[in-house]
């Protein structure tokens, strides 16, 4: 059977994200669990959920060990949501995002509810999802969001105001087989993408032309270690500018609204401040996801409009999480979410 496109995983994460009924259910699995994780502090609760196919819409089925149902239906009637809940949901999805959902299903995962936190590990079916030996990075200790994955173009995308012609030179130039490490972090929310492609144009950054731009858009530089870092001023009206430079064998592309010299500094200097992603550099991975909203790093409101665009409904609810992780391995998945 063909292998689907690896892009179609962080494709239907991101288009997934950013839909309002899923949204809303998202935020309201997560009261759910949070009224549970206070009902019964001292129980450890497990459930396997099944996700299926039932024509052009999606279920998702739970199974009840013992009498742990019970105990669910107390938490429904504790939020005012009916106890049909507990007998599956269903839901629709954009016709990109259901086409690679429907490819993997059935989806099965264990659930297991302890004290402020939620693991769950399972499997699926979707077809050869390739795996790739991963690097660690250093990344800004001010992370609020880290992915590796075999694609990062419809992110980019999705998450800046990018002019045409430099979507296009990223069309071009963004390919990297040892996938991609990308990293939101501080107060207006920079993203940095770390990927190391066969051959990168540096040239063509100096023939773009923007016409919101009355500048020239580009400039180089040379900064530390004599290292050649490319300036492209992307948007006035938001500040945004990129910076892209190559760095043992690794080409580094930011994306900020403020100052880009100090996470240049960072990436070109020694600093000894910094988080380590991914936290495990062991198996070969499909995707790597991980949600850190703590202490001196909480997320900003910059940070989950870029996530979630417009739809900002599940805002609330993501902020009552202290940290989320996401692995797929091929056909095996798992993760971990800790509630504040």
């Amino acid at each position: 059977m063909k292998s689907k496109p690896q892009g179609l995983v962080i494709k239907f994460f991101f288009k997934t994200l950013r839909q309002k009924k899923v949204i809303l259910a998202i935020a309201l699995v997560f009261s759910i669990a949070a009224v549970a994780l206070f009902l019964f502090p001292q129980k450890d609760n497990s459930i396997k959920l099944v996700l299926t196919a039932e024509g052009p819409k999606f279920k998702a089925n739970f199974i009840f060990p013992d009498k742990t149902r019970d105990d669910f239906e107390q938490v429904l009637g504790s939020v005012n949501a009916p106890s049909a809940f507990l007998d599956g949901v269903e839901f629709e999805l954009e016709s990109t995002a259901s086409s690679a959902l429907a490819f993997a299903l059935p989806i099965e995962a264990d659930l297991k509810i302890k004290e402020k936190e939620i693991s769950f590990s399972g499997t699926h079916t979707y077809p050869q999802i390739a795996k790739i030996d991963i690097e660690k990075f250093k990344f800004f200790p001010s992370t609020n969001f880290a992915v590796f994955s075999q694609s990062a173009k419809e992110f980019l995308k999705n998450s800046q105001s990018l002019p045409l012609k430099f979507s296009g030179w990223l069309d071009e130039n963004l390919n990297s087989k040892k996938g991609y490490y990308i990293s939101v972090f501080g107060e207006d929310s920079s993203v940095v993408v770390i990927f190391q492609p066969e051959k990168i144009d540096f040239d063509g950054l100096s023939n773009l032309e923007f016409n919101d731009i009355e500048a020239p858009p580009y400039k180089k530089e040379k900064l530390a270690n004599d290292t050649d870092v490319h300036f492209v001023k992307l948007n006035d009206d938001k500040n945004l500018s990129a910076a892209i430079f190559e760095k043992g064998g690794w080409v580094y592309l930011i994306f900020s609204e403020g100052s880009l010299q100090e996470t240049i500094d960072f990436y070109l200097g020694d600093s000894l401040d910094f988080v380590e992603f991914p936290e495990s550099s062991g198996d070969p991975a499909s995707f790597i996801g991980w949600f850190r909203n703590t202490g001196n790093y909480a997320a900003t409101r910059q940070f989950y409009h870029l996530l979630l665009g417009q739809n900002l409904e599940s805002a609330e609810a993501l902020n009552k999480i202290e940290e989320a992780r996401f692995s797929l391995l091929g056909n095996t998945f798992s993760g971990l979410i800790k509630f504040k």
